[in-house]
């Protein structure tokens, strides 16, 4: 009799082992189906976009060079806030014209060539003024990394030659910090600044590396204005416009009573 009951419970024990694996079984089934759904909600904060300036359509998907963009400006409103962007332009005779105002907020965008052309033939990224030629249009970089690979960077010049207020291809805004980079481009400078850092308090950081910088005709324009804020400029490897020095290309600067360069800070002597 007590082996018989002894067998009977081992029995409704193994039943209830058996009952608790099968809910912990459908438990984590549950759990790791809601996790996959979770994986699969967050957003893909990457992209990568196209941009052709002959055959592009600012409706196309800019995801293939088959659905490529058409304007600077499509791709960039395409990368998320908070995202990571790579663009890639067809190479010349493309002419990208940035006519209209880009603002990049917390956002990271890479422009590189479709060929990595290391001389010549490379995707040209002009800036162009409006109509009345009252205001030059550009990007504006707010908590913002925005580099160039393999480009040539054309700055504006208006009919009457002289300069505009808040007139660079690039410009940081507001109270947070950006990063422009350079490397490996012809940057043309016209009358227009490369990179005016026009307001807020926190600092601009431009790097130039490999590249060649030449001025138009009548191109007066520099590769940073600093009056407003202070600046980190970093330049090495580059070519300059014949029997100018970086200090000729850096406007706004600032010195103390010893003469000492203070708002701006540079790998190279200014």
């Amino acid at each position: 009799m007590a082996f018989t009951a002894l067998e009977t419970e081992i029995a409704a024990l193994t039943g209830k082992v058996d009952s608790l694996y099968e809910t912990y079984r459908t438990k984590a089934q549950t759990i790791d189906q809601s996790v996959a759904n979770a994986l699969k909600a967050i957003p893909n904060n990457s992209k990568t976009y196209y941009l052709n300036a002959a055959t592009g359509d600012d409706t196309n998907s800019g995801t293939s060079t088959s659905q490529p963009f058409r304007t600077v400006k499509a791709a960039c409103d395409a990368v998320p806030v908070g995202g990571h962007g790579v663009i890639y332009l067809a190479a010349a005779p493309h002419v990208y014209d940035i006519d209209a105002n880009i603002y990049l907020r917390r956002k990271t965008i890479q422009f590189r060539s479709q060929a990595n052309l290391t001389t010549g033939n490379r995707p040209i990224i002009r800036q162009r003024l409006s109509a009345d030629e009252s205001e030059a249009y550009g990007f504006y970089v707010q908590d913002a990394s925005l580099s160039f690979t393999y480009c040539a960077l054309e700055t504006a010049t208006p009919t009457d030659l002289e300069p505009m207020p808040f007139d660079g291809l690039v410009r940081r805004i507001d109270l947070m910090g950006a990063m422009v980079g350079v490397l490996f481009c012809d940057i043309t400078l016209g009358t227009t600044s490369f990179v005016n850092r026009s307001s807020g308090n926190s600092s601009m950081w431009l790097q130039i590396y490999g590249s060649t910088i030449t001025r138009s005709t009548a191109g007066r324009g520099v590769l940073l204005n600093a009056a407003q804020q202070p600046a980190i400029f970093g330049v090495s490897n580059n070519v300059l416009p014949e029997g100018l020095t970086y200090s000729d290309l850096v406007a706004g600067l600032k010195t103390d009573a010893t003469g000492r360069v203070y708002n701006v800070l540079s790998s190279t002597e200014l």
